[in-house]
């Protein structure tokens, strides 16, 4: 398939796309694709809802989290994940950091479970 992963990390997808599509992707468009997801709005979500609620809660977190940092990204000028990153102007690391786990630190405070968590959660009561 010439995409130099492993086939069982090819076969999952998210909203259609597999990782080695995703990492190609410009981040204004993986933002339009993982917005709705992070808002509750994607169908995918809604018809999931009525099979499963945590698969749903996981799903919606996780993408808030991953949204929140793919804006902190769009907001540095970086244009997608699989830019390299001796090519990331020198403003950009501090934002990259801060990309790194914006949505743990918020949902800490208000005393959600960080993505992370919360998935590893959801794996142990499988």
């Amino acid at each position: 398939n010439g995409k130099r992963l492993r086939p069982e990390s090819i076969s999952v997808t998210f909203a259609g796309y597999d990782i080695a599509e995703i990492v190609q992707l410009p981040l204004k468009q993986l933002n339009a694709i993982f917005k709705p997801y992070s808002e509750g709005s994607a169908s995918a979500l809604k018809k999931l809802a009525k099979t499963n609620q945590e698969k749903v809660l996981v799903t919606q977190r996780i993408a808030e989290d991953f949204v929140s940092r793919i804006e902190v990204l769009t907001d540095s000028d970086t244009e997608g994940l699989n830019q390299r990153s001796n090519s990331l102007n020198v403003q950009c690391y501090p934002r990259c950091s801060q990309a790194d786990h914006p949505g743990d630190r918020a949902q800490r405070k208000s005393g959600q479970d960080p993505p992370a968590l919360l998935s590893q959660k959801w794996r142990q009561n499988r």
